[in-house]
């Protein structure tokens, strides 16, 4: 009999975890990048960004490997879905015994793409399955020790992510499994969570505004660029106390309750809002916290 068979939820958390390792690498790094962008010398900076990105290969071409490992690992929670032992190979080799599933060999990474269009009613798409192979082959190259020859830039990992949960996680955006898995960092011992999550989600919204077009930016996360933006009552403390921007917000109508609730995309949230004309003269904005602040200018309104 096989004992401890895992579920999709086991495949699909470890899978997360592997993407946010390799997310969090390119983030970090592409943070690094937009910080020289305020040197007076463009010349000197262009050449430290060069410098930078050279030396910061080797990071880069491990987190592809690290985000390749999450999305196979995606792909076996979808097939888990359907049944588990869909991923074991090799049945003439069972043995007449218990033993655990992780005892046994499991399908190829290869043929991982075929099973799950095999087996699920919605299939993945060619460009999925050319951007899988591809960066399959990355992680190949990068673990049989000629990552030297191997560029990936820190965009590409990050869309790369995106894709996968896209592809894999169609009732999730990214950043609101990001968000849950940096509320389960073993940092909260440390540290102010709630604020330091704020502070790292708008870190992380603010390099992919930065990186992305606005139309890649809206499909990956839902944000209009050229959308109306306001300050997120809930992540304005943090900025205020230890830096970063709160205007990655949207507005959203219950069209049973005509209630309006503000979305944030840092703290992944609806906050609901008080519709009223702010009092400054110079604001055009009609949103206001339940403290009546102007959640556009910030105004105080009686």
């Amino acid at each position: 009999m096989i004992i401890d068979l895992p579920t999709s939820d086991d495949f699909f958390t470890t899978g997360w975890r592997f993407l946010d390792y390799g997310w969090s690498q390119s983030v970090g790094l592409l943070t690094k990048v937009e910080g020289t962008k305020e040197w007076d010398e463009e010349y000197y900076r262009q050449q430290a960004e060069q410098e930078f990105w050279e030396l910061a290969s080797p990071a880069l071409v491990t987190s592809l490997a690290l985000v390749q490992q999450g999305i196979e690992l995606l792909l076996k929670g979808c097939i888990a879905q359907v049944s588990p032992y869909l991923l074991l190979a090799q049945p003439q080799n069972w043995p007449q015994k218990d033993v655990p599933f992780s005892a046994f060999k499991t399908i190829d990474a290869q043929n991982l793409v075929k099973v799950y269009n095999t087996v699920k009613s919605s299939k993945l798409s060619n460009e999925f399955e050319k951007a899988f192979n591809k960066s399959r082959e990355h992680r190949n190259a990068a673990f049989h020790g000629v990552s030297n020859s191997i560029t990936v830039p820190a965009s590409e990992i990050l869309r790369t992510v995106f894709m996968a949960v896209e592809n894999l996680t169609a009732d999730k955006k990214w950043l609101q499994i990001r968000r849950s898995i940096l509320e389960k960092s073993p940092l909260i011992t440390f540290s102010s969570l709630e604020h330091d999550i704020n502070r790292q989600m708008m870190a992380d919204m603010e390099v992919i505004v930065k990186t992305f077009s606005p139309e890649e930016v809206e499909k990956y996360t839902g944000f209009q660029a050229g959308e109306k933006s306001y300050h997120c009552p809930v992540c304005e403390y943090t900025s205020h106390k230890f830096g970063g921007k709160t205007y990655f917000t949207k507005v959203l109508t219950d069209s049973s309750t005509s209630i309006e609730t503000l979305y944030c995309f840092c703290c992944c949230r609806n906050v609901e809002v008080i519709t009223e004309n702010c009092q400054n003269p110079i604001c055009d904005s009609s949103m206001a916290g339940e403290d009546g602040k102007c959640l556009k200018c910030g105004y105080m309104n009686e």
